[in-house]
């Protein structure tokens, strides 16, 4: 059972794994429990690495949609550029030192509401300002317009619903 119902819980699913390249494929999203088993959400994003030994690393960065509900309106935070990381457990029952590094633009932070304020002007007024500069896309303008996301966790084995 995933511990502690206060906060969000993302939910890992591999797909596929190839043990002679150490090609790991596997799915990343909300959880929903449905009984005693986990169901993975449609906002499920894919992601692909290279396990090395107990460690897995990113092959490319990709989009994570973290759940927000009740907090924000519509309830997903956009990450984009994200890379993971972690170890796996010797029996791999559980991961540990797992490290999410992304970026929250300026444009997916304007799209979200909370306390009646989009996220970007929220931020920005609690003295948070953005410090990336990645748009207009492919081009910046030399104004700071996104800001970084970095956060830790661990994981643990659960009973997962088809």
């Amino acid at each position: 059972m995933i511990p502690s119902p206060s906060l969000n819980h993302l939910l890992l699913v591999a797909d596929s794994y190839d043990k002679d390249s150490g090609h790991l494929k596997l799915r990343v999203g909300s959880a929903t429990l449905e009984g005693e088993a986990y169901r993975i959400g449609p906002d499920a994003s894919t992601i692909e690495g290279t396990v090395a030994g107990a460690s897995l690393s990113m092959d490319q960065p990709s989009t994570l949609l973290i759940p927000a509900e009740p907090f924000l309106t519509p309830p997903v935070l956009k990450v984009s550029n994200m890379r993971m990381s972690w170890t796996f457990a010797p029996d791999g029952s559980a991961i540990t030192n797992g490290k999410l590094d992304g970026v929250l633009k300026g444009t997916d932070a304007a799209s979200v509401q909370t306390g009646g304020k989009d996220l970007g002007s929220l931020l920005t007024q609690v003295n948070f300002p953005p410090t990336l500069d990645l748009e207009p896309e492919g081009a910046p303008d030399g104004v700071p317009d996104s800001w970084p996301v970095r956060g830790e966790f661990t994981a643990v084995r659960v009973q997962i619903s088809q």
